[in-house]
């Protein structure tokens, strides 16, 4: 898929190069003259979102999030605005469907990873910014490794949320079929005393059930 992007400075699509944005000026478009022309535009061609840098906003002169806010009822947003804390990712998600966490505006390891334990991980978009070959970001202590660190871990922690939601809807489904056929038999025959059984058997069999589960979501994984 192609998603298109574009730079917003003072409500109006820019561009420019070698990211000096005091050079940047009126973006030049065959898709129209205005950001919402040109979003529209772009939704009739098969665009199915669109990548956005508010850069007033990333160099705290501002921001453009009115104007955001109508292109994302047009497309969904993928946002990069400087957003690097919990409170930021929150006011994103009035008027964008994803946040970028840039590593341009990224202060702290830390608080990268508060942000993904407090925010569902399919609304977030790690950004690796390189300048000349280096890592670009706004904390010098962070390096690169830091950022896959980071990534691993976060990986893993989605990997851990996916697996215990799948169990638990599995779990239910179970336990609700042990449960129907219990009392089926219960009923249809009227053998309670012997129809107990169905709950030890059913406790050993889950064991399996959910190790099969699990291999299974590991495999996936994997691939």
């Amino acid at each position: 898929m192609i998603i298109p992007v574009f730079d917003v400075k003072n409500n109006e699509c820019v561009s420019g190069k070698s990211g000096k944005r005091d050079t940047y000026t009126k973006l030049s478009s065959i898709y129209g003259e205005d950001p919402i022309e040109i979003t529209t535009n772009l939704k009739k061609s098969g665009a199915k979102c669109v990548y956005i840098a508010d850069l007033d906003k990333i160099e705290n002169k501002g921001d453009n999030s009115e104007l955001i806010l109508k292109i994302n009822k047009i497309l969904p947003v993928i946002l990069d605005n400087g957003a690097n804390s919990i409170d930021d990712i929150k006011f994103n998600k009035k008027i964008c469907r994803y946040s970028i966490l840039a590593t341009e505006t990224m202060e702290s390891i830390e608080d990268t990873i508060n942000i993904f334990k407090e925010t569902p991980y399919e609304n977030l978009i790690i950004s690796i910014d390189i300048k000349n070959n280096e890592l670009l970001t706004n904390n010098p202590n962070i390096k690169m490794e830091d950022i896959i660190s980071l990534i691993n871990e976060v990986k893993d922690q989605d990997k851990g949320k996916r697996k215990n939601k799948i169990n638990e809807a599995i779990g239910i489904a179970y336990w609700l079929i042990a449960t129907a056929i219990y009392l089926g038999w219960s009923f249809m025959t009227d053998d309670w005393h012997l129809t107990w059984v169905v709950w030890p058997i059913a406790g050993i069999l889950f064991v399996v059930v959910e190790l099969i589960c699990n291999l299974v979501i590991d495999k996936y994984d994997e691939n």
